[in-house]
């Protein structure tokens, strides 16, 4: 009965400490664990970008969750205007009041962690390494990159509420670079996210833009770093359908509408276009009359054309018999073939000097989508992706089941 009475207590004083008596690894691990619990979940918070003595304007963050693919995430830019992401578990929508950026409609991702949508992905706009946090421990390698070195603990600090916390610290897999994550040793929950970005920017630095760019601009953005503060966290909240309507407003659908170039060439003959394979041979569109032609106009520098590539890859895979893919870019092939490598991808891309097939087609967002049928005539023009459009184009074209 006295060894029983002993353990007990032992127990409680054990739940009571969370995760403090755990390596780094397991208090990270740990947190997780209690993310991918949680049925519910809502964050306010606040991120911010310092560059040596610049120190940019605050941007306001909003996070509601419902497990396991019910959410709407919203980056307030410093000028107030929003960058919305909200997915009912069914469809996802991305939108911004920013008339540049183009309203995007998908299926829903399986999870939050899963999204590949531009905004969620961008750490820019509303990217961040929480929503990693709801996969587990099963996630443990999408969030460390083990190669790049261990986790380990950083200081023990206070947060507001007089709650003990733990920072740790490691290399995060994709654009995150070097991160210190402090989280709250009682609950397993994150009040701030710090990193700086090092995969972003090294990938920027060998872009044809930082060509331009000055000596001194280069060592401003190698001292950039990235804070994202979450003023208040709210586990296995009430929520309210309502908050997860994943429809584009008309206002926004209309605006795009305005601003896209399509009607212009959907249902005309296609103008011709020279460009040159990466290889450096010159290609003219006209002589794939007979064929159905897709372009792809893209960047390296684009982030939602990263997003979108491979799906243009996987469509000249499947469907090269039946479709000529073109992925147009102005870029340097160096530059192109770092890209290409670095990420991966295998596609025919053509580079267009000088953009004169962008001016010919006036592709105004990237990345946009031509369909020219075999008789030349263009029969979607699409800027920005939209998958439902583009499903409907490529089953339209028999290019899609």
């Amino acid at each position: 009965m006295k060894r029983a009475f002993l353990l007990f207590p032992l127990a409680l004083v054990l739940a009571s400490c969370g995760g403090r008596n755990r390596n780094p690894s397991e208090f990270l691990k740990w947190s997780m664990d209690r993310y991918k619990s949680l049925k519910t979940f809502k964050a306010n918070g606040r991120w911010q970008m310092v560059a040596g003595e610049h120190v940019e304007e605050p941007r306001r963050r909003f996070l509601v969750y419902a497990a396991p693919n019910r959410f709407k995430v919203v980056s307030l830019d410093p000028r107030g205007a929003p960058f919305i992401s909200v997915s009912d578990g069914k469809s996802q929508a991305e939108y911004s009041l920013d008339p540049q950026f183009t309203p995007i409609a998908e299926k829903a991702p399986p999870s939050l962690a899963d999204a590949k949508t531009p905004f969620i992905e961008h750490i820019l706009y509303g990217g961040s390494l929480l929503y990693q946090m709801f996969r587990g421990r099963e996630g443990f390698d999408k969030v460390v990159d083990e190669k790049k070195g261990n986790v380990t603990f950083g200081d023990r600090q206070l947060l507001p509420n007089k709650e003990p916390a733990r920072e740790v610290k490691f290399y995060a897999v994709g654009p995150y670079g070097n991160v210190r994550m402090l989280i709250n040793e009682r609950t397993g929950l994150l009040y701030r996210i710090q990193y700086d970005g090092k995969p972003m920017r090294e990938e920027f630095l060998a872009s044809e833009r930082a060509k331009a760019m000055s000596a001194k601009d280069k060592e401003t953005l190698a001292k950039q770093r990235y804070t994202e503060v979450f003023d208040e966290v709210f586990a296995n909240v009430k929520h309210e359908d309502k908050e997860f309507v994943a429809t584009v407003p008309p206002d926004i659908l209309e605006a795009a509408a305005r601003a896209n170039p399509g009607p212009l060439f959907e249902g005309k003959p296609a103008p011709d276009i020279v460009v040159r394979a990466i290889d450096g041979k010159e290609v003219h569109v006209k002589d794939f009359r007979g064929k159905k032609v897709l372009i792809d106009f893209w960047a390296t520098w684009c982030v939602p054309c990263q997003v979108t590539l491979p799906h243009t890859a996987q469509l000249a895979k499947t469907h090269g018999k039946d479709v000529v893919v073109l992925a147009i870019t102005s870029e340097d092939p160096k530059i192109v073939r770092a890209f290409l490598k670095s990420k991966k991808l295998d596609l025919p891309v053509y580079i267009d000097k000088g953009a004169k097939a962008w001016d010919v087609f006036k592709v105004a967002s990237l990345p946009s989508f031509i369909l020219i049928d075999e008789k030349g005539v263009v029969q979607t023009y699409l800027p920005g992706y939209n998958e439902e459009r583009m499903h409907e184009a490529l089953q339209k074209a028999g290019l899609e089941s």
